[in-house]
């Protein structure tokens, strides 16, 4: 494969339609009510990766698909099966997930397009499912048991294949593959990287597959990548972490420490600052994280505060920001940090962050080095930027609580007004409101989350 036709994705395919003709989901796929879907998404157009991937897709050809964190893998998928669904009512599809948090994820993003799919985790009963979402241990065990049988699938998809590969754990995949070219299925595999070990396998059961190669996510899809110098006193960085939280107006956080010890003093000065959070750290259950998510996604919670076993099954895409509240000593795992192995491609995440301190440098350094993305520094947010936030966010509540104030409440800001002491007793009340009622927050301990 050329430079030029790595750096924006190659495929060929026989049908009229080719990624250089497709700038619209239109003009790909027919069905009205996906087109509806796709649109209540928020969708506007295709990625590239979906570009070269649905055509060939659509014409029922196997497809590997290599493509970066954030290009849109899961729909370059999902949007042709759901295509071909809407056309032919007997064809079904599987989706073979590395692991059980990815199954729901992707789940939970099909049934955003496609009602008709099942999220298929129990080994020991038959589903008729036009699609079913699984993972590769749970078809393993169909296949053996003899609930599943890959023969009523058309479609066939190992998802993030590269997980698997990295896990150690290909002899389940192998022997779906070895399964499947038995069949006249299509075949979809992707994955981020596929070292020799995956394109070795690949090659003994796929026959000339379409291969669909793109290194660059979608420019509009880009996370920003930057950093804080921070002291070295023990409390330099935890304030630093609240402060940069809520000068960014309580974003939904992933923070990572290195220790399960720095969890601990991270969870309590949060909630210190009447930041929600909850740890998770040790070999967390895949149900844990995705009920903290939820309670994220809910508003009970702020931040996570994690290890990085901890966010084994963290799919980041579904937060707005990470905090590398510990620098790695590692760049594989502070890219890990920044594009989750458990992701839909959701697209929450914004932003990634770094608090440097003394002791850091040298590792941070070694990161920058070696990471693609450019890391800029920033200023740590000054107590006059705080303050001006708080005064914001007091006039914003103000605002939308002013048709329901009661008359007794208009009486006393006529007297207020009206007082010779007016600037006083303003200057007063602003102060109460943007520093002194924030600091009693922070002495009682206020937003102390329950359990992790």
């Amino acid at each position: 494969m050329s430079e030029a036709q790595a750096a924006e994705g190659t495929c060929s395919t026989s049908d009229a339609i080719t990624s250089e003709t497709i700038a619209l989901f239109s003009d790909i796929l027919k069905d009205g009510a996906l087109l509806e879907s796709i649109a209540q998404l928020g969708f506007e157009e295709p990625t590239i990766a979906q570009k070269r991937a649905m055509p060939a897709i659509l014409n029922g050809s196997d497809v590997i698909l290599q493509a970066p964190q954030r290009a849109g893998k899961l729909h370059a998928f999902t949007l042709p099966i759901v295509e071909q669904l809407s056309s032919d009512k007997e064809k079904r599809a599987i989706i073979a997930c590395p692991n059980e948090s990815v199954a729901r994820a992707t789940y939970n993003e099909l049934q955003k397009i496609f009602q008709k799919a099942t999220l298929y985790l129990d080994s020991t009963k038959e589903d008729n499912s036009a699609v079913l979402v699984s993972t590769v241990e749970t078809i393993a065990k169909s296949l053996k048991s003899e609930t599943l049988s890959l023969s009523d699938f058309k479609t066939i998809v190992v998802d993030q294949i590269d997980e698997l590969y990295y896990g150690g754990i290909l002899d389940d995949v192998e022997e779906l593959l070895a399964e499947s070219s038995k069949l006249s299925a299509q075949r979809v595999i992707t994955g981020r990287a596929m070292p020799f070990g995956i394109t070795s396998l690949i090659g003994k059961h796929l026959e000339n597959p379409v291969e669909v190669e793109v290194t660059q996510a979608d420019s509009s899809s880009e996370v920003k990548h930057s950093f804080y110098e921070v002291q070295s006193d023990l409390l330099a960085k935890p304030n630093a972490l609240c402060d940069i939280i809520e000068n960014e107006g309580y974003p939904s956080t992933v923070v990572f420490c290195n220790l399960p010890s720095d969890t601990d003093l991270v969870k309590v000065m949060l909630n210190k600052r009447g930041i929600k959070a909850k740890k998770l750290i040790g070999r967390v259950s895949s149900a844990a994280v995705v009920k903290a998510l939820k309670e994220v996604q809910d508003g009970e919670l702020t931040a996570l505060v994690v290890t990085d076993i901890g966010a084994q099954y963290l799919d980041l895409e579904q937060l707005n920001m990470v905090v590398n509240y510990s620098i790695p000593n590692d760049p594989e795992v502070y890219i890990h940090r920044s594009s989750s192995e458990v992701s839909t491609g959701a697209g929450n995440l914004k932003r990634v962050i770094s608090l440097v301190s003394p002791i850091d440098i040298a590792d941070f350094h070694y990161i920058q080095k070696l990471v693609e993305n450019e890391i800029t520094q920033e200023n740590l947010p000054s107590e006059a930027d705080i303050l001006a936030n708080r005064l914001d966010a007091w006039a914003k509540s103000a605002k939308e609580n002013a048709e329901v104030q009661s008359d007794k409440i208009k009486e006393c800001v006529g007297l207020v007004k009206d007082h010779a002491s007016y600037e006083d007793l303003l200057a007063l009340l602003v102060y109460n409101t943007v520093v002194e009622l924030p600091n009693a927050q922070a002495r009682s301990g206020a937003g102390e989350s329950g359990d992790d």
